[in-house]
């Protein structure tokens, strides 16, 4: 049998993958070792056949993931092989091979007869209506609500992107626990600018260059973000960090499992091996203590998040020794 999930909104199309191989294993395979996936990009037709003729031990049942093919742009030959390969194999119900391309078209002919397949499924862009439906069913799963204004104002802020509109509202989520998010509670912590900066900022934490994550922090503060803004966003990307880094160690596919942006997880997965489970354990441990000071305690904002900064970078390293005074002059005299 082989399926074909393409479309051009890679987060339903990840999210509709995420289901069948979840719902093969549970059915199937628990341990996922009837399970192959392969990069289209680098994807030879005999390793196809070899991974779809393959006998597990324990189930007759095979699942062949293809992720990428025909928008890698292969050259014909190629797409030609592998499309009479397909044409001429008679594939049984216990072979299920899924091909899983992020394009709505292409001119090839692979890509034609796979579309053209009783099991092609497409994935389009959501337009107004649909983007504010799904983003309420999103809060629901939550058993949360948002209120109309406070969800024009969200979309406004995250535009139709899925992966980000996703991680947006999980962070809404965590923050509220139940209830109904408010127009006041978007602008608190949703922000237009911050997310970009957020690699460079943990960039900077990581491989512990104070000034500069000093310097990122006062530039947020600049663009009007909110202390709790900030380590709102901290906090889910050393979180997200970690899920990232565990998740390397498995044969899955990190962006799907983890409902993340492939663009995410190219970025997270460099700054991953650059500290261990131990750091960010310690790491999250700062930001938790930060959001209770900015909670609980009447101290300036911006020096809690200057302390925090500091004591992110210092955590489990030698190499910071500066006190708190000694880095904010060398910060100020930059």
């Amino acid at each position: 049998m082989i399926l074909f999930l393409y479309g051009e909104e890679s987060f339903l199309l990840r999210k509709r993958l995420r289901e069948l191989v979840e719902g093969f294993q549970a059915k199937y395979d628990q341990y996922g070792v009837s399970i192959t996936r392969l990069d289209g990009s680098t994807l030879k037709t005999p390793d196809l056949h070899g991974a779809i003729a393959s006998v597990g031990l324990f189930t007759q049942k095979r699942l062949v993931v293809v992720d990428g093919f025909c928008e890698s742009k292969k050259n014909s030959s190629e797409q030609n092989q592998l499309l009479e390969y397909l044409q001429r194999s008679a594939l049984s119900d216990d072979q299920i091979l899924i091909f899983v391309d992020a394009i709505s078209r292409s001119t090839s002919k692979l890509f034609e007869f796979l579309k053209k397949g009783k099991h092609a499924e497409r994935f389009d862009p959501l337009g107004p209506g649909k983007l504010r439906d799904w983003s309420r069913a999103q809060f629901q799963e939550f058993g949360m609500m948002i209120e109309p204004d406070a969800l024009t104002q969200l979309l406004s802020r995250t535009g139709t992107d899925l992966w980000r509109l996703s991680n947006e509202i999980h962070k809404l989520a965590t923050f509220r626990k139940k209830g109904t998010v408010t127009v006041e509670i978007v602008r608190e912590l949703i922000s237009t600018s911050l997310d970009d900066q957020l690699f460079q900022f943990t960039d900077a934490v990581i491989e512990k260059r104070v000034v500069k994550a000093l310097k990122l922090l006062e530039q947020q503060f600049r663009f009007g973000n909110s202390p709790q803004q900030l380590l709102s966003g901290l906090s889910w990307q050393l979180r997200t960090l970690k899920d990232v880094k565990t998740a390397m160690e498995q044969p899955i596919d990190v962006a799907s499992d983890l409902r993340l942006h492939p663009f995410v997880v190219r970025k997270l997965s460099v700054i991953s091996k650059l500290v261990s489970y131990q750091e960010l354990d310690r790491m999250i441990e700062v930001l938790i203590a930060s959001d209770f000071q900015l909670k609980t305690q009447k101290i300036d904002p911006k020096t809690i998040l200057d302390r925090c900064v500091l004591e992110l970078c210092r955590r489990g390293e030698s190499r910071v020794r500066s006190s708190y005074e000694d880095v904010v002059l060398r910060f100020n005299a930059t």
